[in-house]
């Protein structure tokens, strides 16, 4: 899974690749002592009615996701660690990404409904990791803590933890050193002072914007609870807070489209989607990378810097999951 770089720590990333997998079987022994465990309660409910062994098998139920949730959050560190080690010996630019943290916001697919629940929409964000990964790793300034259930997906993506002081010194390194910046458009304070800090440096010609698709004739997919014209409403939204910003974005279309602006904020060339939200189809992206320019560093340079500039990442507390598990269903 984790191929040694010529610089790398093959020791390091062994020893990284084996935690991984010893993470992995804890979770499988914990699923399989679960569903053990659930048996007894099946048996009890013939002789003492359903409420006691329900309650019981709920809080089992209960108990085996959040720990699950915890194994995975460890597993993304692991994960991370193996980046951090590649990154180090990565002679290509990174590419970064751009996008608002709000979890019902564009860069976060509309939620899915099932027969029995309805699950909230999981990021975009590691579709573009792995559409990307040939031309250099994805980045990403601020890990998803802000939403619990994402902070647990299996990632893709080499997030850099920044605190308050320091997220938009580490914005600068890290889009200075990109080949490319995928812009995912929003309307938060960060997200706008970001575009306005790449419209100042000249930046704008590395610059790929991502519209996504709204799916349609499929009951399946709500978007925050309410109508399928949420998507368009916020692109139209982040399309009058930008202009005032000096750049044009076009207006929304049920597809989704990927596209380049050129130096003065316009659409240079644009490619749109087939409006599929699940399996995402971002090959065009390939293309529009091949088009940019503009100045660049490896990921081997700036990766101390930024090492030093960020954040301890905390998992979110065992209280918090529970209640958005129970509350929000993520």
């Amino acid at each position: 899974m984790y191929a040694p770089s010529e610089h790398g720590s093959e020791t390091e990333l062994a020893g990284l690749e084996k935690s991984e997998s010893r993470l992995k079987r804890v979770q499988l022994l914990l699923m399989v002592v679960v569903m053990v465990a659930l048996y007894p309660t099946i048996f009890l409910s013939s002789r003492l009615g359903w409420f006691g062994p329900l309650l019981l098998g709920g809080s089992l139920v209960l108990l085996f996701v959040v720990v699950a949730r915890c194994l995975d959050w460890r597993i993304n560190q692991v994960r991370r660690a193996a980046f951090v080690i590649h990154g180090r010996s990565d002679k290509r630019p990174p590419i970064l990404v751009l996008r608002s943290f709000f979890f019902q916001g564009l860069a976060y697919r509309p939620d899915e409904y099932d027969k029995y629940a309805i699950y909230r929409g999981d990021s975009y964000v590691n579709d573009f990791a792995r559409a990307v990964d040939q031309f250099g790793q994805l980045i990403a300034i601020g890990a998803p803590g802000e939403v619990t259930g994402v902070s647990f997906a299996r990632q893709d993506v080499l997030y850099f933890q920044s605190a308050k002081a320091t997220w938009f010194e580490m914005f600068n390194l890290a889009a200075q050193a990109a080949r490319s910046v995928i812009l995912i458009p929003g309307t938060s304070s960060g997200l706008m002072q970001e575009v306005h800090a790449l419209i100042s440096s000249d930046s704008l010609v590395k610059v790929i914007v991502f519209m996504p698709p709204t799916p349609t004739g499929m009951i399946k997919w709500f978007v925050g609870y309410g109508g399928t014209g949420r998507i368009a409403r916020q692109w139209e939204d982040a399309r009058t807070s930008w202009r005032d910003l000096g750049l044009e974005l076009p207006a929304y279309r049920n597809c989704g489209m990927l596209f380049m602006l050129n130096s003065i904020g316009t659409v240079e060339v644009n490619y749109e989607l087939d409006g599929n939200c699940g399996d995402i189809d971002l090959r065009p992206i390939c293309t529009l990378l091949q088009r940019v320019t503009g100045p660049s560093a490896p990921l081997s340079e700036i990766i101390a810097k930024l090492e030093r500039l960020e954040v301890a990442a905390r998992m979110p507390g065992i209280l918090r999951q529970v209640i958005e598990l129970i509350v929000l269903g993520r």
